[in-house]
């Protein structure tokens, strides 16, 4: 499963009032730049950046930001001297176009990243494609209509029109996409070769594009060999920035003839775009490929991990489970022998000590074989609101000074199947856990939750702890917070671990033993944890069946 990739940007009025005037600005700019170099009448270049401006900070920022990309297409297109009603028509196509490819990306979650090849090719097939044939459609018609292009150039227009909007969201929405994810990742490198790739795509662009002969040629070559190396090296943060000082400066040459464009007419459009197209599809396709690849290396490195880690407790829980068995035994020759010289009239008080310190062994041992899992287990349908309102009193005097208890108990969520008695000495060791955390800080309240809910194969994915057994399904959960100290990520790792512990007098037993139970109970533990932000832990057992009930 890919890593998650950023969440949509929440479209809120302030946000979009406070981003409007720089979108209408910043769109007007760039229109202004690409009307210098039209093609086709004067509103038609090879290269319409705008409207990846447009189709970006809407996926960006918002929905609501469309009043901003109408404004500055209605602003751009009345500087070039177009009558008011052709410019409303233009507005009305950039921007409609714009707002439903991202309202259809977002419907069809699209990961902004971009960072694998279904994501890529949604991008390209079912944003950019339809917005450039939409804008292209009414802007051609609105300039046939208006005057302002013969309508025997209908078709040449339109073609023109798609050729550059589609080109304009190939290069820069990638481009905002990239910013906004990891400003400049690449540029801020320890290493000087992603602006070395950038100044050197900007001098063999110079020869590609404003040269002449076969020099520009083969630079217009090397120039589409450095965006795919900056793609594959450093995916979209470092290839962007690359093939938009290429893209600009291929515009240059196209609308002067020169360089690699040194055609006429149909010729030099179709060139223009196909290379163009190309420098695009390249980028994209490659910067997937590598972030498919980094992706699958991480993976790779978190399952040798997580193998390693399974081997390695495997090995402690066969240990544990041959010490607990013949520690044991020892304390039940120890109890035996106690109970005969208690017979025989010994004194009491050594005997007591001796008592109590054989339980002590007991808890331990019994604690190890929660960890093994060679507890004897008899599940029965179980109200966790129940169990819970029953073991409050013990909990609170189980907490120490400056620590209370609060639990929300109004839910009652249906019946889990599980033990009793290893029930209680989960939420027993969780709830000591957290008095714990919490007297490190001066004390304060054990949070108490119940509730119930499906957790599908990904939410299960994600759970610290899952028993083999483990499916998804209905679960009941309880869930303990407490606002201690918290943890780092080290930390959480050995968390369920034997014998790790944080604590002075600690064993590391407690949570272990947790995990065991939990794994023979098919349910699942979830922990998140930060540094100075408390800690909440989240156990959860399979809701019991009807015919249990």
């Amino acid at each position: 499963m890919a890593a998650p990739g950023p969440r949509w940007p929440a479209a809120t009025w302030p946000r979009a009032l406070l981003f409007a005037g720089p979108v209408a600005a910043a769109y007007v700019l760039l229109a202004e730049l690409g009307l210098r170099l039209a093609s086709v009448g004067t509103q038609v270049s090879l290269l319409w950046a705008p409207s990846g401006l447009a189709l970006g900070a809407l996926l960006l920022l918002g929905m609501r930001l469309w009043p901003a990309v109408f404004v500055g297409s209605l602003i751009a297109n009345h500087l070039a001297g177009s009558p008011w009603a052709v410019c409303i028509g233009i507005a009305a196509g950039n921007t409609g176009a714009a707002a439903l490819a991202a309202a259809w990306l977002k419907r069809r979650r699209l990961r902004l990243g971009l960072d694998t090849l279904r994501d890529m090719a949604r991008f390209v097939l079912e944003g950019a494609l339809p917005s450039a044939a939409l804008a292209a459609t009414v802007g051609a018609l609105s300039l046939v209509l208006g005057g302002a292009v013969p309508a025997d150039r209908l078709g040449a227009a339109w073609a023109v029109w798609f050729m550059g909007d589609f080109t304009g969201v190939l290069l820069v929405t990638p481009l905002l996409l990239a910013i906004h994810l990891e400003p400049l990742a690449g540029l801020r490198r320890s290493s000087a070769l992603p602006l070395a790739l950038v100044l050197l795509a900007l001098v063999v662009g110079v020869v590609a594009f404003l040269g002449e002969g076969a020099p520009a040629v083969l630079a217009a070559g090397l120039c589409l060999l450095l965006v795919t190396t900056a793609a594959t090296i450093y995916g979209l943060p470092v290839s962007t920035v690359v093939a938009a000082v290429v893209g600009l400066l291929a515009q240059v040459g196209a609308s002067r003839q020169t360089g690699l464009f040194a055609a006429e007419g149909a010729d030099l459009a179709m060139f223009t775009w196909a290379y163009l197209t190309f420098m695009a599809s390249s980028l994209l396709m490659n910067s997937a490929m590598q972030a498919e690849r980094a992706q699958g290396q991480a993976r790779q490195a978190a399952l040798e991990a997580a193998a390693m880690q399974a081997q390695r407790l495997e090995a402690i829980a066969t240990i544990s489970a041959g010490v607990a068995h013949d520690f044991n035994n020892i304390l039940q020759v120890i109890s035996g022998h106690a109970d005969l010289l208690r017979a025989q009239g010994a004194p009491e008080k050594p005997l007591d000590r001796i008592e109590g310190a054989v339980r002590r062994g007991a808890a331990l041992c019994d604690q190890l074989e929660a960890y093994t899992g060679q507890v004897d287990m008899r599940p029965e349908p179980l109200s966790l609101q129940s169990e819970l309102q029953a073991m409050a009193p013990l909990l609170s005097a189980g907490l120490p000074t400056g620590s209370s208890l609060r639990a929300d108990l109004k839910e009652a969520g249906p019946r889990v199947r599980c033990d009793r008695g290893q029930l209680r000495r989960v939420v027993l060791a969780l709830v000591s856990n957290a008095g714990e955390a919490l007297a490190e800080g001066g004390g304060g309240p054990v949070q108490l939750r119940v509730g119930a809910g499906e957790l599908d194969a990904a939410a299960l994915a994600t759970a610290d702890v899952t028993g083999a057994g483990t499916r998804p399904g209905r679960f009941g959960w309880l869930q303990v917070i407490d606002q201690g100290p918290g943890m780092s990520d080290e930390v959480r790792g050995r968390l369920f671990e034997p014998f790790f512990t944080t604590r002075f007098l600690g064993r590391g037993l407690g949570l272990p033993a947790v995990a065991g139970i939990m794994q023979q109970q098919h349910g699942a533990v979830f922990v998140r944890s930060r540094p100075g932000e408390g800690t909440t832990v989240r156990v959860a057992w399979p809701v019991a069946g009807e015919e249990e009930l």
